[in-house]
């Protein structure tokens, strides 16, 4: 069983900032485009543990170059 810990996400630092910029993570719903799978499952993935992503304001994403 995964217990996820809720909360407050981790501090953004500059170099990760500086990689969100570059174009190196997705959004929900350009993996999802990708994938071809729905944004709920790829909501509920990262709830699970499945995918690891980070949360900015209200936004997830994720890295490229765990899919590439």
């Amino acid at each position: 069983m995964n217990i996820v810990k809720m909360g407050r996400p981790k501090k953004i630092d500059d170099f990760t900032i500086n990689k969100l910029d570059e174009g190196e993570y997705y959004t929900i719903d350009e993996l999802a485009i990708v994938l071809k799978i729905s944004r709920r499952t790829i909501e509920r993935q990262i709830k699970n543990g499945e995918i690891k992503a980070i949360k900015i304001g209200r936004q997830w994403r994720i890295r490229k170059k765990d899919f590439e």
